[in-house]
C-alpha cells in the first residue's frame, strides 16, 4: 500500500569541495621573522584562470580569527600591520563569479620591530599641536630627523591617518634629513621615516612612530566677484584704472586683492597689485593692454585669510584711432 510507517529523527550531513592546492607561496617562508616595522610583503605564482585572489591573514592556523582579508588583482600583497605577534596566511584564487576555486597551504610568520632605531625623529614633537591659518596655497608642515651614523640618502618619509599605516601619503628618495609635505586637512596623523640602504635595498632602519595633531583655522568664505565680469573685454584709449567688486562677506574685515598679468606666450604670470581693502571694491592702478588675473581673499578680525574666490580673467585692448583728415585749403575765386 506504500504507505508511512513512521519517521527517523533528522540527521545533518556536511559536503566539503576540495581544492587544488595552489597557488604556490613564495614570501615570506613558513615561520619567518618579519624584524621591521615596513608591512609584511606576502607573494604567491598566479594560477592560471584566476581572475583575482583572495589573501587572508589571521591569528590562528585555521584562518578563524581574522586580522585581514583582502580581494586584489594579483601579487604581491603588502599588509601593514600595526600589533606584533605570529600569524598565518593563505591565498586562494577566483574566478569571474568570485568563488575560489584553489586554495594555497598556510604559511606563519611573526612580525617584530627593532627596539631601538638609528633614525631619530626631531620636528614636529611627538604628540606636538601645529595650527596653520586657512589659504591658498596652504603653508606645508616641516619634518626632521637626526641618523648620524647612515647615509643621508634613500629616506621615506610615510604619514597616515592611522597607526597601523594602511593609508598613507609617502614622500620617497629623499636625500637629506628634511622634507615639507602639505597636508590635505585637520587630523591626527602618525609619521614615520624608513631608510633603505643604496647597495642593499632589503636592508632597512625605521624610526620610531610620531604622532602630530593638525588644525586648520576654519576662515571666511571666500566672496562672490562681480565685476569685471568672467572673461570681460575692457577697450581703452590710454591705461585707465579699473573697478573691481565683490559681494561682502558678513564678518570680514578686510580683503586682499590680487591681480597679475597673464603672458600667454611664456605661460607665466607678473605681479602688478597685492592690495589690502575694507571694502567691497578696488580701483586698480591704470592697466595698459595686456590679459589680467585677479582674485580675492577674505580676512577676519584676527587676520587669518580665508580660501580665494575664483580667478577671473580680464583683457584690456587698446583701440586702433583713425588719424584725423588733413584738410586742404579751399581757393575761392
Amino acid at each position: 500500500k506504500n504507505e508511512s510507517m513512521g519517521q527517523s529523527a533528522h540527521a545533518g550531513f556536511e559536503v566539503r569541495r576540495l581544492l587544488a592546492t595552489l597557488p604556490l607561496l613564495v614570501k615570506p617562508d613558513d615561520a619567518f621573522a618579519w624584524e621591521t616595522s615596513l608591512p609584511v610583503r606576502l607573494e604567491w605564482k598566479s594560477v592560471e584562470g584566476a581572475e583575482k585572489y583572495r589573501v587572508t591573514v589571521a591569528r590562528d592556523r585555521d584562518l578563524k580569527q581574522v586580522v585581514k582579508s583582502v580581494t586584489i588583482s594579483g601579487s604581491p600583497y603588502a599588509w601593514a600591520w600595526s600589533q606584533p605577534g605570529a600569524y598565518y596566511w593563505a591565498v586562494e584564487s577566483l574566478d569571474r563569479d568570485n568563488q575560489a576555486f584553489t586554495r594555497s597551504l598556510v604559511r606563519a610568520f611573526t612580525t617584530k620591530a627593532k627596539e631601538s632605531s638609528e633614525i631619530a625623529l626631531l620636528l614636529p614633537e611627538n604628540k606636538s599641536e601645529v595650527n596653520r591659518e586657512r589659504k591658498e596655497p596652504m603653508d606645508p608642515v616641516s619634518f626632521e630627523w637626526k641618523a648620524d651614523r647612515l647615509q643621508p640618502s634613500n629616506y621615506t618619509l610615510m604619514i597616515s591617518k592611522t597607526p597601523g599605516f594602511e593609508k598613507f601619503l609617502k614622500t620617497e628618495n629623499i636625500d637629506k634629513n628634511r622634507v615639507t609635505v602639505r597636508l590635505p586637512e585637520s587630523a591626527t596623523y602618525y609619521w614615520k621615516v624608513i631608510w633603505a640602504d643604496p647597495a642593499a635595498p632589503d636592508k632597512t632602519e625605521t624610526s620610531p612612530t610620531f604622532t602630530l595633531v593638525y588644525n586648520i583655522a576654519p576662515g571666511l568664505p571666500s566672496p562672490q566677484l562681480l565685476e569685471p565680469a568672467r572673461d570681460a573685454i575692457q577697450k581703452i584709449t590710454d591705461p585707465k584704472p579699473v573697478e573691481f567688486t565683490w559681494t561682502p562677506v558678513e564678518k570680514a574685515a578686510k580683503y586682499r586683492v590680487v591681480i597679475e598679468r597673464f603672458d600667454e606666450r611664456l605661460n607665466g604670470r607678473t605681479p602688478v597689485s597685492d592690495s589690502t581693502v575694507t571694502e567691497a571694491k578696488l580701483v586698480s592702478k591704470p592697466l595698459s593692454e595686456g590679459l589680467y588675473e585677479w582674485k580675492v581673499y577674505t580676512i577676519d578680525d584676527k587676520n587669518i585669510q580665508g580660501l580665494p574666490s575664483e580667478t577671473r580673467k580680464l583683457h584690456v585692448k587698446t583701440l586702433e584711432l583713425l588719424m584725423a583728415p588733413k584738410l586742404k585749403p579751399l581757393e575761392i575765386k
